[in-house]
């Protein structure tokens, strides 16, 4: 029985397994090992739960920031897909670079670099497009997402941008 309740855990089926063991009697129930079913909670559920419910976007002269949140109960903010369109240069050799700030410009807890697709921006035609998919929860109070188009080679030079955008 205790290699079931183990296998249970694992696969997140731990409230199941939980259950057969108090049926089995309160002694065994405690001696459950508690690391398996914590781990479980709140490593898959939290990334999993985490999407962005409502989209908010920015526009400047030549790019779009667009990306999707949610205000959590416990009062984390979470930042779902982050994207950036740029239609003022379709070249390779950048990337975008996310940033998240809580507060907004004073603690950044969030930075990551990823590549793009060149092609069409519509309406615009040519351009890149950038997509993260950051799924995690900021915060508490005010939550500022940053995005800028930097060089590949440099990630220290900004070619375009920043653009921001901050969410209660």
């Amino acid at each position: 029985m205790k290699r079931v309740r183990y296998l249970a855990g694992a696969i997140g089926l731990a409230p199941l397994a939980l259950g057969t063991a108090v049926t089995q009697g309160a002694s065994r129930a405690v001696a459950a090992p508690e690391a398996v079913a914590h781990n479980v909670k709140t490593v898959v559920m939290q990334n999993s739960v985490c999407r962005g419910t409502y989209q908010v976007s920015a526009t400047g002269a030549s790019s779009r920031l667009k990306f999707w949140y949610t205000g959590e109960t416990n009062g984390l903010t979470c930042i779902g897909t982050v994207i950036y369109s740029e239609w003022a240069t379709s070249g390779a050799g950048w990337l975008q670079r996310t940033r998240i700030w809580a507060p907004p410009g004073i603690n950044m807890q969030y930075s990551h670099l990823n590549g793009g697709r060149v092609g069409p921006v519509p309406p615009h035609g040519g351009g890149i497009v950038f997509s993260n998919v950051v799924r995690d929860l900021f915060g508490a109070g005010n939550v500022q997402v940053c995005v800028a188009m930097v060089e590949q080679k440099n990630h220290n030079f900004v070619g375009l941008g920043p653009l921001c955008r901050t969410v209660p």
